[in-house]
């Protein structure tokens, strides 16, 4: 063979070696790809990781609750208490903030559209020094540390103390530039919802947040319409021309809103988490049938707020609702709403966070108390870990949490407990891209409090969670007066409210209209027919608590067809209307205290002595101290305080 001949052959057989070469890798690679393949999906059927549960605490802002210590533009001073409060609250086993960075129409970062909060340097629209801006420290810091941040934003508040703190707003405040957009609501200024100005500026200011900022999460609390006589009567005519009821006109606004905020901001950033802690009933079963069986203040007609709609339709990533009750609560029960939650979002793709009010538990001074220590706190998480369809909580909130004697270290056990146990998810959250081991006067409801509503209205979350107010954020209200115990519980279960954000004026007097609406709350607000007491004004803030309580045989009026919702309330008529309200709800009425001890029993009026007798046998009224009952004086606030925490503790939760 020549020379020619044999390169040719020698070519002929590389070619065919190579070809077989490359058929065999070929084959092998098929085969270890599909092999592969199918390992992987029997071993993720066996062992994918289960979902990260959250570990969340709510850093309130109003006021400086939570942060800062005091109002103050020193950089330095406001990094190390960022700092304390993210190494605490990592301490206690979260994995996530939720830091308000927009209380009332102001900004805890460089904002084009609102001005810096008074709540961070003491006046609105001045900056901290030296260029400082606290949400991008708090967000690097809290990747530092592997935990999530989650601005919360409250969107149509303006504020909290009438018309002086308007007045000392920043001229460049949108609710200084465009005073039409406002609402004056109880000596209060919010936004009005239904004008598409300013859904245009919440979700704009939102949107600022995310493109400035390596944000998780935006985070809304339970503050959306302030309550039922909202003054929107113009907006209504203008824009409410497709709604028979205000109502649906109202939460139609709100949905307009919740759905634009979900669609921009997962637009801007589709990883985003956002989401809405509501208060913790969405509906009573008396009020619509697929409400919970429960008795308080219900954000779908209180605060028109859908948000089992919110759910139903996919516009929020979770829901938060602040169940800040405890387990066996008659009105409000944490297991029942909390596994109704759980039952209402079984068919979404929404998360579910129960809000929990730590708070209480560090509140709560007597050893009777069912808060008192953590053991009510250890029993609401074995609920939320052995209940099918809870994601996690989110805790209300950092200092009242952090200064307790117990609730630190217990969270810090029990999170970390959970943490080694293998039937648990993972503690950790899912990190950002890109970010290493990075993974909210008198009986009306106030705000996230949401922190605050009725039976509770609850607190808001945080601030003041949905929270605040407290009782030792009044500055009449001392832990040694005897009504202190008294005002915390009216104000935790949204029984009663301060006269202003400082003040809960505990000598004033209480009107007969204001003690009907608490009742009326208390009841959940029922439809109420029309009434016939001519100074019963239509449209006033109390006409259907005085329709209802007519309608159930609550209240009579004075006989000549008037009912003086105006004039302040006897304890012996407030006995009364107590009397008739346990009636009407089936509750026990046998009780009965002689009053022969009372040197003023004589006085007491024919209508009320037996109502009388039953106060003072229920342990309802004691008498105002050497021997005297005065039925016809009048109750103080503090004395409203007292006998309503005694009617819920000895009365209601008794039947």
């Amino acid at each position: 063979m020549g020379e020619k001949e044999q390169k040719k052959a020698y070519q002929e057989k590389r070619k065919r070696l190579i070809t077989v070469t490359a058929v065999v890798i070929l084959v092998v690679f098929i085969a270890s790809t599909v092999m592969m393949t199918l390992l992987s999906s029997v071993y993720a059927g066996e062992s994918a990781p289960a979902k990260d549960k959250m570990r969340g605490i709510w850093v309130s802002t109003v006021y400086a609750l939570d942060y800062p210590e005091s109002c103050t533009t020193d950089a330095e001073a406001l990094m190390q208490q960022a700092d304390e409060i993210l190494d605490d609250a990592k301490a206690m086993g979260m994995n996530a903030v939720f830091l308000q960075v927009r209380p009332s129409s102001d900004a805890l970062y460089d904002s084009d559209y609102y001005p810096w909060s008074r709540y961070l340097t003491g006046t609105q629209g001045v900056a901290p020094a030296n260029g400082f801006d606290p949400l991008q420290y708090w967000v690097s810091a809290a990747h530092q540390r592997g935990m999530q941040l989650h601005a919360w934003i409250n969107p149509y508040r303006v504020t909290r103390s009438g018309e002086t703190e308007y007045a000392s707003l920043a001229a460049d405040n949108p609710a200084k530039q465009h005073p039409d957009w406002l609402v004056k609501y109880e000596g209060n200024y919010y936004y009005d919802p239904a004008l598409p100005e300013v859904r245009e500026l919440v979700v704009k200011g939102a949107l600022e947040i995310v493109r400035n900022y390596d944000v998780d999460g935006i985070h809304l609390d339970d503050y959306f319409y302030p309550g039922q006589n909202f003054d929107d009567a113009d907006s209504y005519a203008l824009y409410g021309a497709a709604f028979d009821d205000i109502g649906d006109f109202r939460r139609d606004n709100v949905n307009q809103l919740i759905r634009m905020l979900d669609t921009q901001l997962h637009a801007a950033d589709p990883d985003l988490s956002f989401g809405v802690s509501p208060s913790g009933i969405w509906a009573n079963n008396t009020t619509l049938p697929e409400g919970s069986a429960t008795r308080g203040a219900e954000h779908y007609s209180m605060y028109y707020a859908d948000s089992v709609y919110w759910a139903r339709a996919g516009i929020v990533d979770y829901l938060a609702p602040q169940i800040y009750w405890n387990i066996g609560y008659s009105a409000a029960d944490y297991r029942v709403l909390a596994e109704w939650w759980s039952d209402i979002l079984a068919d979404t793709d929404v998360d579910l966070y129960i809000g929990m009010a730590d708070y209480r538990s560090a509140q709560a001074t007597s050893a009777g108390d069912v808060w008192y220590g953590t053991a009510e706190l250890e029993r609401q998480l074995d609920l939320n870990r052995s209940t099918d369809g809870i994601d996690g909580e989110i805790h209300f909130r950092y200092r009242l949490m952090q200064e307790d004697d117990q609730i630190p270290s217990f969270l810090a056990e029990y999170y970390g407990a959970q943490a080694d146990d293998p039937d648990q998810s993972d503690p950790g959250v899912n990190p950002p891209e890109g970010t290493g081991n990075d993974p909210a006067g008198g009986e009306e409801p106030d705000d996230n409090q949401t922190p605050e509503e009725n039976p509770p209205e609850q607190e808001p979350p945080a601030e003041e969670p949905s929270g605040e107010p407290e009782t030792g954020y009044f500055a009449d209200v001392s832990s040694d007066d005897w009504f202190s115990g008294a005002v915390q519980y009216a104000v935790e279960n949204g029984l009663m409210n301060g006269t202003s954000e400082t003040l809960f004026s505990p000598a004033d007097k209480l009107s007969r209209a204001m003690l009907v609406t608490i009742l009326y709350r208390l009841d959940g607000s029922p439809e109420a027919a029309d009434g016939d007491f001519s100074d019963v004004e239509s449209g006033s803030w109390y006409e259907d608590a005085v329709n209802w309580a007519d309608e159930n045989g609550i209240v009579n009026g004075y006989g000549d067809g008037t009912f003086g919702p105006d004039d302040d309330i006897t304890r012996e008529q407030m006995a009364a209307v107590l009397y008739r309200y346990a009636a009407c709800e089936g509750y026990s009425l046998a009780a009965s205290g002689g009053l022969a001890g009372f040197a003023d029993a004589s006085s007491v009026s024919a209508y009320a002595e037996k109502a009388v007798e039953w106060a003072v046998g229920s342990g309802l009224i004691s008498g105002r101290g050497d021997g005297i009952l005065d039925p016809a004086g009048t109750a103080t606030r503090a004395e409203v305080a007292q006998i309503l925490m005694n009617f819920c503790e000895n009365i209601a939760e008794a039947a």
